[in-house]
This record gives C-alpha cells, structure tokens and sequence, in this order.
C-alpha cells in the first residue's frame, strides 16, 4: 500500500457487506440513488457531519490558524495605514476611526492565540490547525491570516469567499486547499465579480443576515444568497454597513444566547434592529467605549456560553446579568489586526442551536 494513502479511502474488499449498499440487489443493474440526498449521505461519503448553521449551536470541531512571521513583516510596517493596524485605538469595525498606534507583537501574539486554544480544548472542543508554511504570501501581498478565513460553513459543507482588498485576495485559494485536504465539501465558491467576506452571521439556522458594504459587494450577495436557499434558508436578509470603518457584520452584531443578540445599534439599519425585535429578540447595546475591544466578535462554545475578548467590563457586566456565561481571553495583540475570536476561529461542526420558534 502506498504510505501516502489516506486511511479513510483504503478498504479491506473481502469485508463488504452488500446488503448495507443502497438499492443493491443482485439480480439487476445499479439503480441511481435519488432517494439519498446530499445530506443523508454526509457522514458515509465525507467521513463526518461537517456544518455550521447557528452562531450560539453547540460546538464540537473548530479549524484555527495560528498566526505566523507574515503578521509582522517590514512591508507592512512600513505601511501601517494600509494593512489597518489600529492598536491602542482599536480597529476599524470595532466601532473606532483607523489610527495606528502600535504594532503587535507576534511572540506574545502567538502565546495568546495559544492560550486562545487552550481555553477551546478545556470546553472539550477537537481543534484541527491550518499549519500553514511560516510567511505565507497571498496574490498580491503577506498573506494576513490572523482573521477572516475564507471559508464559510454551512449546514453540510463550506462556501469559500472572495476577499475585497489586494492583501487578503489569494487566501481563497490557500483555504481551499487546506479544507479539501480536511475533507469537508465544498458547495460553492463566490466568482465572477462577486465580493464577500467576513461571516453569515446566523440569527437562527433558517436566516441569515450578511453584510454589503465595503467588504461585499450585491453580486457577492446573490451569490450567496442563491446557495443558502439552495441549503434549505428561508430568509437570506443583506444588511448594508455605511463607510470603510465598519467592514463586517459580526463586529456589530451577533447571537449569544436563545432570542438574545449584542448589537451596536447607531451603524444598523432601523428596519433590521425593529423586524428582529418584533421577531422576539432581545439586544444587549454595546456602548461605543466597550467597542473597541472586540466585544461583538466574541465566539459562542453553546447557547448561553461565549469566549469573549477581556476589557469590555460594562458589556461583560450586561451578558452576565443576561445569564450568559462569559469567559474572558486577552488577545490584545489579534485585536490589532482586527481579530477578535469569532475572527480566529471557524466552526466546522456545530449544532444547529435553538430556533426563534423555540425548535
């Protein structure tokens, strides 16, 4: 046997049980299988129940890319505005103007994302590492992988991304072929002149919010949207993000618990924040001094139960008199690479979590 050859597509044919085989039968020629749907044969044909539809579902399996040397490199220090390194001031989309200030350190950056890690396998989550090669370079430009991985997760497979900016554009490709070689499906790509980036940021598994603005454009919408009603969504709602500051939903908006979300209320669209509210949400409004530190990209383990930057004391004080369980990590240097843990972390399987029906 070749020693490259993966255990999961090696099999001992004398052991195969023909009665387990679908619509086998002996006497007649093979039937094709449109009883069996896509989902139905996830586990048997990819190896596991890949997907993610719920931001606040249970999480069992997580991918992390623990940052490398390309973070720090001389040719975005010496262009700190454009690679938008924010420090002290917070980063753009954590509610704060772009001002670079300091630049992070990549030793105690990589000790936090370690730590970051720890606290997942502590709540007994299995976590797969990109382990990409040290000093990884996109299309253009130092591949940044400290945030926004492309792929998006789905309930049975992945869609992967288009970035909007020259030093992200490339990563599509290196994403693609680390998921490939993990084996989760890949259900679309965004092409063409479609732009998306960021997360689907899920209210329940049957709507999706996404965010058009800088960093997606309305093609990169259709697109996406086509795919997640081709996944079973029902509501696939474009919420627009005003300027280049706010680049993604997820720093503005996101669910923690059952019918419970933290919000940014002065950059969302009225309508949004008043048809989720008569949809019997509740929104916990984080205050412009908690913004900048990441607060809204926090990364839910279950309903009720997130990982959340340290720092945003009166938003952590509100969650926890919410009574969701908030466990704090200081990942100071991620932040300023506007990181926060939603940003490091995508969730290959999730369950689907609560419903606003009460499923």
């Amino acid at each position: 046997m070749n020693d490259s050859a993966d255990a999961r597509y090696v099999r001992d044919w004398s052991k195969i049980d023909f009665s387990k085989i679908p619509l086998y039968n002996p006497s007649e020629p093979p039937i094709r299988l449109d009883h069996l749907s896509f989902d139905d044969e996830l586990e048997v044909v990819w190896g596991r129940k890949w997907g993610s539809a719920s931001k606040i579902g249970k999480v069992h399996t997580v991918l992390v890319s623990r940052p490398g040397s390309e973070e720090i490199n001389t040719l975005t220090a010496e262009h700190i505005k454009y690679f938008l390194y924010c420090g002290k001031h917070g980063v753009p989309g954590f509610g704060y103007a772009e001002g670079p200030e300091d630049l992070p350190n990549l030793k105690l950056m990589r000790e936090q994302h370690d730590a970051y890690c720890q606290v997942l396998k502590d709540n007994g989550l299995e976590i797969i590492y990109a382990n990409f090669p040290d000093g990884m370079t996109g299309a253009y430009l130092p591949y940044r992988g400290a945030g926004y991985p492309a792929p998006f997760m789905l309930r049975n497979g992945c869609v992967i991304g288009r970035s909007a900016l020259a030093w992200k554009r490339g990563q599509e490709a290196i994403w693609t072929k680390k998921i490939a070689e993990i084996g989760v499906p890949i259900l679309y790509t965004v092409h063409g002149t479609g732009i998306f980036e960021g997360r689907i940021d899920w209210v329940d598994p049957s709507i999706a919010l996404l965010n058009v603005g800088h960093r997606a454009n309305m093609e990169g919408f259709r697109q996406m949207e086509w795919i997640l009603k081709q996944n079973g969504v029902k509501e696939v709602i474009p919420v627009m993000l005003p300027c280049r500051v706010l680049t993604h939903l997820d720093c503005v908006f996101t669910m923690v618990a059952p019918r419970l979300a933290l919000i940014h209320s002065p950059v969302l669209p009225y309508e949004l924040v008043k048809t989720l509210q008569d949809r019997g949400l509740r929104f916990i409004d984080v205050p412009l001094e908690d913004m900048g530190k990441g607060i809204i990209n926090c990364f839910a383990l279950e309903p009720g139960r997130i990982i959340a930057p340290t720092g945003a004391t009166k938003t952590i004080a509100a969650l926890r008199k919410a009574g969701v369980d908030v466990i704090e990590v200081n990942i100071s240097e991620s932040l300023k690479l506007g990181a926060g843990p939603d940003c490091l972390t995508v969730s290959l399987i999730r369950e689907e979590g609560p419903y606003l029906d009460g499923r």
